[in-house]
């Protein structure tokens, strides 16, 4: 190969490689074995300008508080080092040094620089659904061995109450008695109904009754609603009777609406909760309406 013919495959393949580098979805720069940014995509010239010729340190220290330089460890045992970084925008990145030889044969460094933000808030959304589960089964066990405690309770009231004549019972007394028969049977259906939402595991698809399934989370989100002052409105059309669809899964989002709907009016407020035909008739429109503060144009975005 003559020099023409080298000089040419040399300037196709700096071509090549300097538009491999712009077009990769990640932040690239080349560091001098004295630390000085000899390249910089245009991926970290959007987040910083223009950084040519200026030393790592300068560009990078305000943004990313480093410390204990990992590019130092990678240069000095040559060897490719990671870190993963919090930048002060929210954003979380993964950054490695590759270390190579340049012409001189003195070790430099490739950076890559990796936006993981979605990746890591993907993980904590699966340990937290996770611990979700866990957190149902537990819940499950509890309601469980309370709906047991409240059984004996209403069946001693009961009893006691039978007995009344042939005790000779106060009108104290027996108020008392029927107060803990009433409220242990309603602690009862609290449980029965938490127990019902805990075991549903079926994937499946059947004809659900969907008034049923959706007063069947309002009961046991009833007295959250009320001792947050929450109004709560049905809006029901009557027609409307069963639709085919996973009871389980319809119930973990009329759960999570209501939910939302109840932290998003911290004061107290209306729910209106509307069941309805869709405007062609194909689809059932089930529609929660809170009176709170609403999300934020910029969180919408």
């Amino acid at each position: 190969m003559n020099l023409e013919e080298l000089l040419t495959e040399n300037k196709y393949l700096k071509e090549f490689c300097g538009k491999l580098l712009e077009n990769l979805n990640l932040g690239m720069v080349i560091l001098s074995p004295d630390f000085i940014i000899e390249y910089a995509n245009s991926n970290i010239g959007k987040d910083f300008g223009e950084v040519k010729g200026k030393r790592c340190c300068e560009v990078f220290k305000d943004k990313y508080n480093c410390r204990n330089c990992f590019v130092k460890r990678s240069i000095s045992h040559n060897r490719k080092e990671e870190i993963v970084l919090s930048s002060r925008n929210g954003k979380i990145y993964e950054i490695i040094s590759f270390p190579f030889h340049n012409t001189d044969g003195r070790i430099s460094a490739l950076l890559a620089r990796r936006d993981i933000t979605k990746q890591i808030k993907f993980q904590e959304q699966l340990i937290e659904a996770e611990r979700m589960v866990v957190l149902g089964q537990l819940s499950g066990s509890i309601a469980h061995e309370i709906n047991n405690l409240l059984t004996v309770i209403s069946a001693n009231a009961d009893y006691i109450l039978g007995m009344r004549n042939e005790l000779s019972l106060d009108s104290a007394i027996l108020e008392s008695l029927q107060a803990i028969e009433e409220h242990s049977t309603q602690g009862g259906r609290i449980t029965r109904n938490l127990l019902d939402f805990c075991r549903q595991k079926d994937t499946g698809h059947d004809m659900v009754e969907i008034r049923k399934a959706l007063e069947g989370v309002l009961n046991f989100m009833g007295n959250q609603l009320s001792l947050n002052k929450i109004t709560l409105v049905r809006d029901y059309d009557e027609t409307i009777q069963k639709i085919r669809g996973n009871k389980g899964q319809l119930q973990q989002v009329f759960l999570n609406m209501i939910t939302n709907a109840k932290d998003a009016m911290p004061r107290g407020g209306t729910l209106t909760i509307s069941l309805k035909h869709s405007e062609n008739h194909q689809y059932i429109d089930i529609i929660f309406k809170d009176t709170g503060k609403g999300i934020s144009k910029k969180n919408i975005e």
